[in-house]
């Protein structure tokens, strides 16, 4: 039996947690703040994945044309059956049944979703005292949550100093119309007054939606402003499950995702995530 590299196994147990990741991605998430030089990041890379296909462990998707996420265009890996069972040794709790590897609107949806997570890492090593202390998946929120009508594609804790900072995550490709939005809005509000969340969250998080476009953005903002409207909520409740919209571009601009400014429902002007002070806050 081959000996299985530590960086092979990282690489396994990242490509578990994602479904699929393109080069790129698996390279940023491998060696970001390694001291190798860009080049040097890109061969090791290229060869761990040659290694990881050759012993069947990773296969490839085809190249695609014309995807509407940054890097879909490339070959996305994912992992074999043979690479599921590896898996299982450096995550006791993956899910015993994955994606089916032409699951294209899976791929786009994976590399997308892994996007905002890149981008939340950035920002944390941009910034002293800042930490992405933990990112989770939507099937291991599945598993924590149980049966619940709505699963965020993600959720983090991203810590400054002392104080931390909770939210759930929806990627949007624009593939569902806003009168199905509008109605994963009210599962939402659903899960929040049902109260089975305060068994794994501390706190209730702020909902992210990251949309394709700015357009996008500003439409499923407006649905949701109707949708909180319609249900004649309290301002205490509105402002303790707030939503908030911006495009995938815009976070993953030079100025981050705090600085970006988001659109929040029911608000009349945008707002960045996370105010200056809060973002230059060392002291706790």
């Amino acid at each position: 039996m081959n000996t299985v590299l530590p960086r092979d196994s990282e690489a396994i147990r990242l490509l578990a947690l994602r479904r699929f990741l393109i080069r790129p991605q698996l390279e940023e998430l491998l060696f970001a703040g390694s001291t190798l030089t860009p080049r040097s990041r890109q061969v090791v890379t290229w060869r761990l994945l040659a290694r990881l296909q050759r012993r069947g462990h990773f296969a490839a998707t085809p190249r695609q044309t014309g995807g509407a996420v940054a890097g879909s265009t490339l070959p996305g890996y994912f992992l074999t059956p043979a690479g599921l069972r590896l898996a299982a040794a450096f995550c006791p709790d993956l899910p015993a049944r994955r994606p089916a590897r032409r699951a294209t609107f899976l791929f786009a949806h994976s590399l997308a979703t892994t996007e905002v997570e890149l981008a939340f890492r950035r920002a944390a090593r941009a910034h002293p005292w800042h930490e992405l202390q933990l990112w989770e998946s939507d099937w291991q929120i599945a598993m924590r949550v149980g049966r619940s009508a709505v699963v965020p594609d993600a959720r983090f804790v991203y810590r400054i100093a002392r104080r931390e900072y909770h939210a759930f995550i929806e990627v949007d490709l624009g593939t569902e119309g806003t009168r199905f939005f509008g109605r994963k809005v009210g599962r939402y509000l659903d899960l929040y007054r049902g109260g089975a969340w305060r068994a794994y969250v501390p706190v209730w998080p702020r909902i992210l939606i990251v949309t394709s476009t700015d357009a996008r953005a500003a439409s499923l903002c407006a649905t949701t402003t109707a949708t909180l409207r319609s249900q004649l909520l309290s301002a205490q409740f509105t402002q303790a499950t707030e939503f908030f919209f911006c495009s995938i571009d815009a976070i993953r601009g030079k100025s981050g995702p705090f600085a970006a400014l988001w659109r929040v429902a029911g608000a009349e002007e945008p707002r960045p995530l996370l105010t200056a002070e809060q973002i230059a806050r060392t002291d706790g």
